[in-house]
């Protein structure tokens, strides 16, 4: 799918208004990183490893109509224990070359001490990728879910907000850099452990590498901040992820 903005809009975003908005968005990226990493009293911290492979593409009958899916697969204990595996199915529609509504189903298993369990979830989300500024990429992304899992009797309802900065390095073909910073926030308790407010944030920082312009590896540290259950929870976090489009 085409990230461009059309001409009309792209003229839009030039503008010195525009110029204003993006230092914005990039001055609220930084802000949240920055808050992500601040240090936090009686945190357990802890080593991860994640894998995850995203497919996206549109229907031959209307090229507005999309398709979305991912695996992803976590280990914990500093990459020594498997821990969760995710799929995420959606189907979308574009209302233009910058924006497009997702509707969705993720199952997740996690593997913890005291045996598996299974989580399930319906979302829906909204995608906007700013046009009109390259060669940098801004993605605000905007879902919400509803969660419930095995032996729960309740559904949690979690908002959560997206921003990702990208922009080709200098002297290396088809590398960008990667900022990217999302924060999640519960809108009720459940019996299954939710508490509503702020539950999590995770910072990412690395490098993507483009085969073509239907392709791209990313790799990169993220740090991840939960709130405290009872203890507040710091993740340092190696993430690989191929992108593919068709």
């Amino acid at each position: 799918m085409i990230l461009g903005g059309r001409s009309g809009i792209a003229n839009l975003f030039r503008s010195p208004v525009a110029r204003g908005a993006r230092l914005a968005v990039l001055g609220l990226s930084a802000l949240l990183l920055s808050w992500s990493a601040k240090p936090v009293s009686a945190a357990d911290e802890d080593g991860q490893i994640w894998i995850g492979w995203f497919n996206e593409g549109t229907f031959k009958f209307n090229d507005n109509v999309g398709w979305w899916l991912e695996g992803q697969t976590r280990w914990r204990d500093v990459g020594e224990t498997y821990h969760q595996f995710l799929v995420r199915p959606a189907l979308g529609y574009w209302f233009d070359d910058s924006s497009a509504a997702w509707v969705g189903y993720a199952y997740s298993r996690v593997f913890n001490d005291d045996g598996p369990r299974g989580e399930h979830r319906s979302w829906i989300g909204y995608n906007f990728y700013w046009p009109g500024i390259k060669p940098l990429s801004v993605i605000l992304r905007t879902r919400l879910e509803q969660r419930w899992f095995d032996r729960s009797n309740e559904v949690g309802h979690r908002i959560r907000q997206l921003v990702r900065v990208s922009h080709p390095i200098a002297g290396l073909r088809n590398v960008d850099w990667v900022l990217r910073n999302e924060t999640f926030f519960y809108l009720n308790n459940t019996d299954f452990g939710a508490l509503q407010g702020y539950e999590d944030n995770r910072a990412f920082i690395g490098i993507a590498i483009h085969r073509h312009d239907k392709s791209r590896m990313e790799f990169g540290y993220m740090n991840k901040f939960g709130r405290g259950r009872p203890n507040d929870t710091i993740d340092h976090i190696i993430a690989a992820s191929l992108y593919m489009k068709f």
